[in-house]
């Protein structure tokens, strides 16, 4: 028996943000859902309260576009992905705090739930 199909969605935009000057390419939300990142092609990346669509950091030492962001479990890292770099930031203060080693492109990332292992999908190898 073929499974169950529900119909498509309707999706109604409630709020809408400004803030980037170049496309979108990840919005991601933390673990406890009053944050949320966003990477894009101006190349910035952003991080907003989720009451209210407030906008509170902007980190902006990607040299391209930034291609995806993400919260490490305790939401007091940022890890964003460009066309260069790993790049790691913090919450609280705003700033960078280190870099990956590894040049590329990385387009997703994720981390384990324990935090001990990043995957990259890394492109144009």
């Amino acid at each position: 028996v073929p499974p169950q199909i529900s119909p498509p969605i309707t999706l109604k935009a409630k709020n809408s943000m400004r803030g980037h000057q170049g496309e979108v390419r990840t919005i991601r939300f933390s673990q406890n859902g009053m944050t949320f990142v966003t990477a894009a092609a101006d190349p910035t990346v952003r991080l907003w309260k989720t009451e209210g669509l407030s906008f509170q950091f902007s980190y902006q030492n990607h040299k391209k576009v930034a291609y995806t962001a993400i919260f490490t479990a305790d939401q007091k890292t940022i890890i964003t992905g460009d066309e260069e770099l790993v790049r790691f930031w913090d919450v609280e203060k705003g700033g960078p705090i280190g870099e990956g080693k590894d040049r590329g492109t990385y387009f997703d990332l994720y981390s384990s739930p324990d935090e001990k292992t990043l995957v990259a999908a890394n492109g144009y190898s």
